[in-house]
């Protein structure tokens, strides 16, 4: 009977050295190493919207390397030699563009509203397609434009391009034909408007983003995302993608 007793106890005692083992063996494994961060996580997130003196210089720079509008009509016979085209005056609306959700599309917020959908298609996980690859901008830096943009804010005007302020009150809901031609007899050879985002900045206000809607006829028209990068105490273009053409 008691060398049956030992018996059990011995096998009991084998039982669980292998169950501590097994325990110890799968503690001691190692961990595996942290991946290396992708280009686009290695961008600085935001922390913030853009002052005014910011945004005013961010502007600057992306109308002064943007939108010349559309060709010029070829020069009649009897017409002035033309001299090198250099950037055409353009309109700037007097309030940033919101990205809006569907629910509140009201009448009244429509001028505001950027194009229904590129939000989504701003911040999604990788933003690429045929016209553009931000897959180097870091989701989370997409995401804080989207977020920090729900709403119109008063755009200040940039200095450098000649530009003209223009209400966002008085954009029809549609562009039709009547409407170009109205704008381009009140506002003969200006290359359209532009309607724009507040930036976001970095948190080390190294790079900014920026989107802009460019309009200057019925088949005339794009959206574009910007980033910017600042040194030597300027913001310069580092490089924009363009997500839609009309």
């Amino acid at each position: 009977m008691h060398g049956k007793r030992i018996a059990l106890y011995c096998g009991l005692l084998a039982i669980a050295a292998a169950v501590g083992l097994s325990i110890s063996i799968q503690r001691a494994e190692p961990v595996p190493a942290s991946r290396s961060p992708t280009r686009a996580e290695r961008v600085a997130t935001p922390a913030r919207l853009a002052t005014e003196p910011e945004q005013r210089d961010i502007l600057r720079t992306v109308l002064s390397n943007r939108y010349p509008g559309p060709p010029l009509p070829p020069p009649m016979p009897r017409d002035p030699p033309r001299g090198p085209e250099s950037l055409r005056p353009i309109l700037l609306m007097d309030r940033s563009i919101a990205f809006c959700a569907p629910s509140a599309k009201a009448e009244s917020l429509e001028p505001d509203c950027a194009v229904e959908g590129i939000d989504a298609e701003i911040a999604s996980s990788r933003l690429t397609s045929g016209r553009a690859d931000a897959s180097g901008i870091a989701r989370s830096f997409r995401a804080a434009l989207i977020d920090a943009n729900r709403r119109a804010y008063p755009q200040p005007v940039p200095g450098g391009r000649p530009t003209i302020t223009m209400s966002t009150d008085s954009l029809p809901r549609t562009f039709q034909m009547d409407f170009w031609r109205g704008f381009h007899d009140r506002y003969p050879g200006t290359a359209g408007f532009v309607h724009a985002t507040r930036a976001v900045v970095s948190h080390d206000a190294g790079r900014a983003l920026i989107y802009t809607e460019h309009h200057c006829g019925g088949l005339c028209g794009s959206g574009d995302l910007h980033l910017l990068h600042f040194g030597d105490g300027q913001w310069r273009l580092e490089s924009s993608y363009r997500l839609w053409i009309s």
